[in-house]
């Protein structure tokens, strides 16, 4: 009995222009919610933008986000405003997670029927591979998730006065 098999297109630039651009919407949105998390740093803290930049420019997204709870808790203990907050944050790296499954899967198109989809290995324990259809609206709905969980921290801070970063 022969073993049938499908060759799928694996050529980013044959995917299609709808996926490819909501991909790198993906990735805008999650570098401007991560530009956030280090304005409102120097926010919480009340620090000028240059000192905080150089300080938070190369931290990781868990470090920030970490930071910026330290900062939130060290202004509000454990007052409704500090619980309020650390839930925006926690909306905001949940959506940042979406963006590094989003960069880090490999996209292809059946070669039968043109559809798109999405393949992720792991090798822990055993070999396994995910493969899922990808459309270019699950993956804008991702990036409008991240943009939006990272306006809401602008939006909590500025409603308190807090967002006056100089």
């Amino acid at each position: 009995m022969a073993f049938e098999y499908t060759v799928f297109e694996y050529n980013p630039y044959k995917l299609p222009d709808t996926l490819l651009r909501a991909i790198g919407l993906v990735i805008t949105c999650s570098v401007q919610s991560e530009n956030i998390i280090e304005d409102a740093i120097a926010d919480m803290l009340g620090m000028h933008i240059v000192p905080a930049k150089i300080l938070t420019t190369h931290m990781s997204m868990q470090l920030r986000t970490g930071a910026l709870r330290s900062a939130a808790h060290a202004r509000w203990g454990d007052q409704p405003e500090y619980k309020e907050f650390d839930a925006l944050i926690t909306r905001v790296e949940r959506a940042v997670d979406q963006r590094n499954q989003i960069a880090h899967l490999t996209y292809f198109t059946h070669p039968a029927d043109q559809t798109t989809h999405s393949s992720k290995t792991r090798a822990r324990k055993s070999l396994k591979v995910d493969i899922l259809p990808a459309s270019a609206a699950s993956i804008e709905a991702i990036a409008e998730e991240i943009y939006d969980s990272g306006l809401a921290i602008v939006s909590y801070l500025g409603v308190r006065g807090i967002r006056s970063v100089s």
